[in-house]
C-alpha cells in the first residue's frame, strides 16, 4: 500500500499483466514496421513520420513500459530521486511524442489527398517538424520532473496478541504520521520506506501547486488538441474523397 496505490493495491496484478501483453505485442508489432519501413526507397514524408513513430513507441515498449510494470509491482516505494524523475520524464516525452506525430501523419494525409498539387510539406520540412516536436516533448518531459518527489515514508507495525484462536487483522492507515497493523501475535517492528509521489498528495507550497497544475493542464490540452485535428483532418478528407468519387461516379 502506498500513496500512489492506496485505491488501486487490489488491481495491480492485473495491470501488470495488460501492461506485460502490451509491451510484447509493441515491440514485435514495432519491430516490424521499422524493418519494413527503413527498407522503403521513396522519399516520401508518411514513411518518415511513420518510421519515427515507429521508433518511438519501440523505446517506449522497452523503456517506458517495463519502468511502469517495475513500480507498480514495487507500489512506488522507489529511494532514488533521479529513477523518480526519470520515469515522469520519459513517461511525459514518450507519450506526447507519439500523439503529435499522429497528428502530423494526418496533415501529411490531409495534404497528399486534398491538395495533391502544393508542395506543402516536404521531407525537409518534415524533419524539421520532428526536430521540433522532441524539443517541446522533452520540455514537457523535463517540466513534469518537478511534480514528484521522493518522499520518506514512517511504518509502524505493532503486533499484538489476541484474546480468541482467530485471526483477525485492523488496518489503519495515516500517510501523515504511520501505518499501523495488529495482528494475532506478540512482535513490535519499525520500519522507513521511501516513495515517488506527486507533490499534490505531500505538503506543498502553492508555487508548487501551481506549477503541477500548469504541467497537468498543458499535457490535457495537447492531448485534446492532437484529437480534434486528427478528427477533423480526416472529416475532411472524407469529404474530398468522397466529392471525387461522386464526380467520376457521375462523369461516368
Amino acid at each position: 500500500m502506498s500513496l500512489m496505490t492506496a485505491d488501486l493495491s487490489n488491481q495491480i496484478p492485473t495491470v501488470l499483466i495488460m501492461l506485460g501483453i502490451i509491451c510484447l505485442i509493441g515491440i514485435f508489432g514495432n519491430t516490424l514496421v521499422i524493418i519494413v519501413y527503413s527498407l522503403k526507397q521513396d522519399r516520401l514524408t508518411a514513411t518518415l513520420f511513420i518510421l519515427i513513430l515507429a521508433i518511438s513507441d519501440f523505446l517506449a515498449c522497452i523503456t517506458l513500459i517495463p519502468g511502469t510494470m517495475i513500480i507498480e509491482y514495487v507500489e512506488w516505494n522507489i529511494d532514488s530521486t533521479f529513477l523518480c524523475k526519470f520515469y515522469y520524464f520519459i513517461n511525459n516525452t514518450f507519450i506526447p511524442f507519439s500523439s503529435l506525430l499522429i497528428s502530423c501523419i494526418a496533415f501529411d494525409r490531409y495534404f497528399c489527398l486534398c491538395h495533391p498539387f502544393k508542395n506543402i510539406l516536404t521531407r525537409e520540412r518534415a524533419k524539421r517538424v520532428i526536430l521540433i516536436l522532441i524539443f517541446i516533448c522533452i520540455i514537457l518531459g523535463f517540466s513534469s520532473t518537478f511534480t514528484v518527489r521522493v518522499e520518506q515514508v514512517h511504518f509502524d507495525t505493532n503486533i499484538i496478541n489476541n484474546n480468541d484462536n482467530n485471526r483477525h487483522s485492523n488496518k489503519t492507515i495515516d500517510y501523515n504520521s504511520t501505518i499501523k497493523f495488529d495482528y494475532s501475535f506478540n512482535s513490535y517492528y519499525k520500519s522507513e520506506k521511501f516513495e515517488c509521489t506527486e507533490i499534490l498528495k505531500l505538503n506543498h507550497t502553492m508555487i508548487e501547486t501551481v506549477l503541477y497544475q500548469i504541467v497537468q493542464k498543458s499535457q490535457t490540452c495537447s492531448y485534446i488538441l492532437c484529437i480534434l485535428c486528427v478528427v477533423t483532418l480526416y472529416i475532411l478528407i472524407y469529404r474530398s474523397v468522397s466529392k471525387i468519387t461522386l464526380m467520376f461516379s457521375l462523369s461516368g
